[in-house]
């Protein structure tokens, strides 16, 4: 080769290079805001009035105009309330607070949980990975708008707001609790960090494909990393609960996380897989470990 020649490939690989350090090390905090002059219109429905709570739909204008929507339970005494949104799969969206809604509605927790809006490809799995950024932002963008609309509510407690996330909705809670200020207790159940080791773990093609399928992700999602927000949570108190077998989130994700993560944090290991949704045995032992916590780390009067 030339000298010209090595010169063009050393400025391309130089380019490359600062690309990727640049997208690696960037700080992508202002990248989740949402468009505030867009107005919440809230609309809330009433869809259910129980014993020990009322059921509603609440409805919200994005920053893009369409709705958020979510589901809204509220316990039957005196407010304001302590509030527990709750994030899990992306099939189970505003569903999720149903799983461990009884017992926490009882405990005189307001509980909230939100659909995802995602309406890319469900059929074109590489398509799929790409457009998937979009709806993880969209979903952080409307958890923020969430927050928006509870700052008008006077029925709930705004120094007692907790995010839960589980599975994908843990993904979110190390995000919310990095750009968001308002909330005041993290819990995360099977999630963690390292989003590459996490994709390798369920690429399920081999190790050499698995390895640039890992690398790819950890640009295109560079934005996601739970690692990069792990050391924002504290002083506020962090809760992990996790599987020592889970086969999708690999037990040292977990433990990476909470490894830097600051103090208070407190970690459950549990001698199992990965949770289902259709474990209900377990996920009420995993709702009573949560909301041991909460009463040990919240102040049950404002």
């Amino acid at each position: 080769m030339s000298g010209r020649i090595w010169i063009a490939v050393a400025i391309v690989v130089g380019v490359i290079v600062f690309h990727v350090v640049g997208t690696l090390y960037r700080d992508y905090t202002g990248w989740f805001d949402a468009e505030s002059s867009t107005p919440l219109n809230p609309r809330v429905s009433l869809l259910e009035t129980a014993d020990s709570h009322t059921l509603h739909e609440v409805r919200l204008a994005s920053d893009s105009g369409a709705d958020i929507v979510g589901l809204l339970g509220l316990p039957n005494g005196p407010p304001p309330y302590p509030l527990i949104i709750v994030q899990g799969g992306y099939h189970r969206g505003k569903e999720a607070m149903k799983l461990v809604g009884e017992e926490t509605l009882r405990k005189g927790y307001a509980l909230f949980s939100m659909d995802y809006r995602y309406t890319g490809s469900k059929d074109n799995p590489v398509l799929l990975y790409f457009q998937v950024r979009g709806g993880l932002r969209d979903a952080v963008r409307d958890l923020c708008r969430v927050m928006d609309y509870f700052e008008t509510r006077p029925d709930i407690d705004p120094h007692r707001e907790v995010m839960v996330g589980v599975s994908l909705g843990a993904l979110f809670g190390p995000i919310m609790a990095g750009v968001d200020g308002r909330i005041d207790y993290l819990a995360l159940i099977y999630g963690g960090g390292n989003l590459g080791e996490i994709v390798r773990a369920n690429a399920g093609v081999h190790w050499f494909l698995a390895e640039i399928v890992a690398g790819i992700s950890n640009l295109v999602y560079a934005p996601f990393e739970p690692l990069r927000y792990a050391d924002r949570i504290s002083p506020r108190p962090l809760l992990m609960i996790h599987g020592t077998g889970d086969e999708w989130v690999p037990a040292r994700c977990a433990s990476e996380f909470f490894d830097k993560a600051g103090e208070p944090k407190k970690i459950i290991w549990h001698d199992r897989g990965h949770i289902r949704s259709f474990h209900a045995d377990e996920i009420a032992r995993l709702v009573g470990e949560v909301l041991e916590w909460l009463d040990e780390e919240i102040p049950r009067t404002p």
